[in-house]
């Protein structure tokens, strides 16, 4: 059985051991690593569903257009 120093063991308890430090701020930064690509792609995900969503949107009134004026304006300037 392993015998551990009474200071290792206070560090321990304490959270300010070395080795408990570098895991924690392992852990923050691919904590914060995954929340800012989170974040990117829903950026990306909102900006494509409103390009989606114009060009529908476009796709119809063109639709419409087509459908119920089917000629052209005559421009009498």
């Amino acid at each position: 059985m392993r015998s551990y120093s009474e200071p290792f063991l206070l560090h321990i308890r304490l959270g300010s051991h070395p080795e408990l430090l570098h895991l924690h701020s392992e852990l923050s930064r691919r904590r914060d690593k995954r929340i800012e690509l989170a974040a990117r792609r829903r950026t990306y995900e909102i900006a494509n569903i409103f390009k989606r969503r114009r060009a529908e949107e476009s796709a119809v009134w063109s639709w419409w257009m087509v459908r119920f004026f089917p000629y052209k304006p005559v421009n009498m300037c």
